[in-house]
């Protein structure tokens, strides 16, 4: 019995449909020169044919292309390391190639590579909130290496100049001459390289400048005229009870200024004065200390108490040594160092316990204040050239500085970053030590 559906109709429709005859002929030469190019692929693969295989390029101009290999790292590379425990520091150095921050508290290295420098004159190594920059003497480049991210050149006013340390670590002075030979600096911010519109004047009666202004270690400098030398601050300059053009700057910081005149006849014979600037008032005078005009200044510590600074030997090589400024004795053993050291290889920890030094071999020695005790530190960087510390750091309501201008700037940060203070009340100043307590009349107040 037939079903319905069932029969030859059921049949035809389960048969397979016949292709064309022109179709089948298509299809096979299709597949024969696939089979052809997959046998050849196979043969270059694995050695069968006596030729390297030379990639053809893509037909399509938006073809992706893999990248070309490239050993250069530009971004930080941040490394745990075995630190000493010294505290909350965070030390910038500069070495060979690169700039790298040293964080003792946490305990990691963090290095940036840098442009080898086109050194024409001495290097302006700093830190500001953001990140750190090295600054040659003008005719060279100048880089800023951020917090995060890759080196970058300086720009600006600040693409060929000659810059010195500013009252604020954002900010950096800008050397220019005029005809007379007069200095004038400009402010310029090194994130942005723009001038902040504040100009430091080196007033007429300084006369013509005799040399380079140098750093006063608190964000100004020193000129020094044809008849005297001044610690020049916005709106004013101080006279120097000294010739700064035939005396040397051993160290400065912390409001103090260590001068040494050596006697003519007797270059090693150099009694020195330490000052207190900007007025200049003597603290008191230390002998029996040796002074090179070749040799760079060296740091007071911030409590003004101890100064790191370098001495000669007596077959004329370089040492560091700690002085204690009260006593004029020196503290712990000489510090060896080579004999190309140059400005900013000496530095002191924010808090005054810890200094710092490049010894020979460009490396990292840290220095017990307190005792002389020497400790040296394995970063496992290149040559080292400079250092900069700092510590956490300062918020304020209007900006974030390193704690470490406490010391140095604060009458600059409470006056020119706050609004003006208000007199304090009798009852909240009687409260405080009576050497802590302020004036009636208020803070002193400084047009920024």
């Amino acid at each position: 019995m037939t079903r319905p559906g069932e029969g030859p109709q059921r049949e035809e429709l389960l048969a397979p449909a016949r292709v064309p005859r022109r179709t089948r002929l298509w299809v096979a030469t299709v597949a024969l020169l696939a089979a052809g190019a997959l046998g050849a692929g196979l043969v270059d693969r694995y050695g069968g044919g006596h030729h390297d295989a030379v990639p053809s390029e893509p037909s399509s101009s938006h073809a992706p292309r893999p990248p070309a290999p490239s050993t250069a790292v530009d971004g930080p590379i941040v490394r745990t390391v075995a630190l000493p425990d010294i505290g909350d520091v965070q030390l910038f150095v500069r070495a060979e190639g690169a700039v790298a921050e040293v964080n003792f508290a946490a305990g990691w290295i963090r290095s940036t590579p840098v442009p080898t420098l086109q050194v024409t004159g001495a290097v302006t190594f700093g830190v500001t909130t953001s990140g750190a920059f090295v600054r040659p003497a003008a005719g060279a480049p100048g880089y800023f290496v951020p917090d995060s991210g890759p080196t970058r050149l300086l720009g600006g006013a600040l693409t060929d100049a000659t810059v010195l340390p500013g009252p604020d670590p954002d900010d950096v002075w800008t050397l220019g001459y005029r005809a007379d030979w007069a200095a004038n600096l400009r402010l310029v911010r090194v994130l942005s390289g723009s001038p902040t519109g504040q100009v430091l004047r080196v007033p007429r009666r300084v006369g013509a400048l005799v040399q380079h202004p140098l750093p006063d270690g608190s964000g100004f400098l020193l000129a020094t005229g044809a008849s005297a030398s001044y610690d020049v601050r916005p709106g004013r300059a101080y006279r120097l009870p000294v010739d700064l053009a035939a005396s040397t700057v051993l160290a400065s910081g912390g409001g103090r200024l260590l001068v040494a005149t050596c006697a003519p006849r007797s270059p090693r014979t150099c009694p020195a004065q330490l000052l207190r600037l900007p007025d200049g008032h003597r603290l008191g005078s230390l002998d029996g200390l040796t002074a090179t005009a070749a040799q760079p200044a060296g740091v007071i510590a911030p409590d003004g108490r101890t100064a790191l600074l370098y001495q000669a030997t007596a077959s004329g090589l370089p040492e560091a040594r700690l002085l204690d400024l009260a006593t004029g004795r020196f503290r712990g053993a000489a510090i060896p160092v080579d004999t190309d050291v140059q400005t900013g290889a000496l530095a002191y920890a924010p808090d005054g316990r810890w200094a710092f030094a490049v010894t020979t071999g460009g490396r990292l020695t840290a220095i017990n204040v307190r005792t002389g005790a020497t400790l040296r530190i394995d970063v496992g960087l290149p040559r080292l050239e400079q250092l900069a510390p700092t510590a956490g750091r300062l918020t304020s309501q209007y900006k974030t500085v390193p704690m470490q201008l406490q010391a140095h700037f604060h009458e600059r940060i409470d006056v020119c970053f706050s609004p003006p203070p208000m007199t304090p009340t009798r009852s909240w100043n009687a409260s405080l030590p009576r050497r802590l307590r302020l004036p009636r009349r208020g803070y002193p107040h400084l047009r920024c």
